[in-house]
């Protein structure tokens, strides 16, 4: 009978691999396992444990296939009346609860897994994501900064800590435990794993080129390859984070006596985008998926990068594409296909069709959320629904209180609005998070401080980009001089 309920295991992981429902042999080998527990917990006491494991193990493969969420809790309830201490049916429980939303009953089970599994790296994660989305950012950050005192050299938790403390906008926090993780191992700064994790923080202290050479030196490895490749194709395909397919900040759409569109160096703007694709094309040859999710991943990629080309006839490939992969698949799956969708959308010059699209992201919370929102936002700043617009920001920076480009297309807003003194807070985060290496939202900052009179922070903000960016005059002449005599007596 042990036997026969060992045949009836694999026979289900086979049935789940070739997409057959193993419900039928589940159910079989369970009603044979409680058979089994019957006659073991009297005539073998001493096997009762492993065969209730065994008992546990299956209530859980029937939870996994159950398509409501009462059912599926009521099995894995029942697996954890056969082995209580088992963490990790307490982190599935949690995952489910995720699933379907309920934060409260998610946390409960996460704390559970903890308690039973002090440090368990993925609960204690999954807490802390649980605690962000309910804004209790500072516990989050808490229950994350002691997983990583914890386990220094865990870089998976390092790599979710990171984008933790950058959503929190204390991306600066993760600094000291870089160099935990250098003291605890003397071969950490070359370790793959290290590596992408410090090409991700540069990453997002906008970085590009010392991102990509941490990142390039993981490109290689079995297990952080192919998420350094994933980050180096978006680096390349919009090394300045700027809203691709938006309309806003271009030549057509700037206002007499505001900031340019664009920074020094614009004529070299269509050799480098030239240049990231081809090396974002190569890149993309390297990628070798190991299972169907990365194989997904890889051919939204490859659409990414026709998309990029802004080519009608790719870009019309890519929308196809798009519009294929969102077909019966998750909201996970769909998010960055919607977002796709959408930009194809707006290089077609079809923005109405966009709105129904894009906003179909607002409930997902990944990076790529905030592109379709920051889409949207650009399209309604555009068309001048200047309401709707500040909603969707201040909306990405909820989640996201670094996203500096939310920030300044509220600045933006406000100095339209001929708000001055309220854009310039604005801009002043947006240079901040931005880490100042964009000399238009320094020439905005300046501008605003210049119109409400503060000459002297406009004065400083001037230096400040002429002191990074000295190819950049308009901001000499259309500002710092005028500042300069409007202070003099």
């Amino acid at each position: 009978m042990l036997s026969y309920v060992g045949y009836l295991k694999v026979l289900a992981r086979i049935q789940e691999e070739i997409n057959v429902s193993p419900e039928e042999t589940l159910k079989k080998a369970l009603s044979l396992q409680r058979k089994v527990l019957r006659r073991v917990s009297v005539e073998q006491p001493e096997q009762l444990v492993q065969q209730a494991a065994v008992a546990s193990w299956l209530f859980c493969a029937l939870a996994r296939i159950r398509p409501h969420l009462e059912e599926a809790i009521l099995c894995y309830t029942e697996a954890l009346h056969h082995t209580p201490a088992d963490a990790n049916i307490s982190l599935e429980m949690a995952q489910l609860y995720l699933k379907h939303n309920k934060l409260d009953q998610c946390r409960d089970h996460c704390e559970a897994a903890v308690t039973s599994q002090p440090n368990h790296p993925d609960a204690t994660m999954l807490l802390g994501d649980v605690l962000f989305r309910q804004a209790k950012h500072e516990e989050a950050v808490k229950v994350y900064a002691d997983l990583a005192r914890h386990l220094p050299d865990n870089f998976r938790v390092m790599a979710k800590f990171v984008e933790l403390l950058r959503r929190v906008g204390k991306l600066e926090d993760i600094v000291p435990f870089f160099r935990v993780c250098e003291r605890f191992s003397c071969k950490a700064p070359y370790d793959a794993g290290y590596n992408y994790c410090r090409g991700l923080y540069l990453w997002h202290r906008n970085q590009v080129t010392d991102a990509l050479m941490h990142l390039n030196k993981s490109r290689q490895d079995s297990e952080w390859g192919e998420k350094a490749l994933d980050l180096m194709v978006q680096i390349c395909l919009n090394p300045d984070k700027e809203t691709f397919a938006g309309q806003m900040f271009q030549p057509s759409t700037e206002d007499e006596g505001s900031a340019p569109s664009d920074g020094p160096a614009e004529s070299k703007g269509d050799e480098g985008t030239q240049v990231g694709l081809t090396t974002a094309q190569s890149l993309l040859k390297e990628l070798c998926p190991r299972s169907k999710a990365g194989v997904q991943r890889g051919h939204l990629l490859f659409n990414l990068l026709r998309l990029h080309t802004k080519e009608e006839p790719l870009v019309q490939s890519a929308a196809t594409a798009f519009s294929d992969m969102m077909a019966g698949k998750s909201d996970r799956e769909s998010v960055s296909a919607l977002l796709g969708l959408s930009q194809a959308f707006m290089l077609q010059n079809q923005a109405p069709r966009l709105e129904p699209a894009a906003s179909r992201v607002e409930w997902a919370r990944e990076w790529r959320t905030w592109a379709g929102q920051l889409l949207l936002t650009d399209m309604y700043i555009k068309s001048g629904k200047y309401d709707i617009a500040t909603k969707l920001a201040k909306h990405c920076l909820i989640h996201n209180k670094s996203c500096w480009k939310a920030l300044e297309y509220l600045g933006y807003i406000y100095e339209s609005e001929h708000s001055y003194r309220d854009a310039a807070v604005y801009y002043a985060e947006a240079w901040r998070y931005s880490y100042r290496v964009n000399p238009t939202i320094g020439y905005r900052l300046a501008f605003n401080y210049l119109k409400y009179k503060n000459y002297t922070e406009a004065i400083d903000v001037c230096h400040k980009v002429l002191e990074e960016h000295p190819d950049f005059p308009q901001i000499e002449t259309d500002i710092l001089n005028r500042a300069q005599v409007s202070l003099r007596p």
